[in-house]
């Protein structure tokens, strides 16, 4: 019997500890049972739990449109417009799959030249479209592109 009451006791500390840490990965912070139960609420957790993406998405111009037009207003979203025989072009697609593990909470995707409705001519590629929620904030063509990318986004993040 003293053995079963103190497994109890242990697996209670093990369940407490992994529901600290699905609260903390969930709201950043380990919560009250009354705060949790606010936060149950559909339209609270609406707005308290984010989509996560963790992987650059490759699209074409339809998922394109669908993707910003369905983006969270508080979303931002990265989209690399490529092609595969521009050097910084293939540089932005591998930066981008690092990002997209270290910034869950951004959208990060990319689209042929070729797959898009080529807005702006080639030799302008790489091509970034920095968007927050379906409202484009930035947008950088060609030389711009890869050190905004390396150096000024990670900062505007953190």
């Amino acid at each position: 019997m003293r053995g079963e009451s103190s497994n109890s006791i242990v697996q209670e500390k093990c369940e407490e500890e992994d529901l600290d840490e699905i609260e903390k990965e969930l709201f950043g912070e380990v919560v009250s049972a009354q705060v949790f139960k606010e936060r149950q609420k559909p339209e609270v957790l609406k707005k308290i739990v984010k989509r996560r993406y963790g992987d650059v998405l490759e699209l074409d111009e339809e998922e394109y449109a669908n993707t910003i037009t369905t983006l969270e207003d508080d979303v931002f979203a990265v989209i690399h417009i490529y092609t595969t025989f521009v050097k910084d072009c293939t540089l932005i697609n591998r930066m981008m799959e690092e990002y997209a593990q270290k910034y869950p909470f951004v959208c990060f995707a990319k689209i042929t030249w070729e797959d898009s409705n080529k807005p702006f001519p080639e030799k302008s590629l790489p091509g970034l479209l920095i968007y927050k929620g379906d409202c484009m904030v930035k947008s950088l063509f060609g030389s711009e592109a890869l050190p905004f990318l390396k150096d000024i986004f990670p900062g505007l993040l953190n």
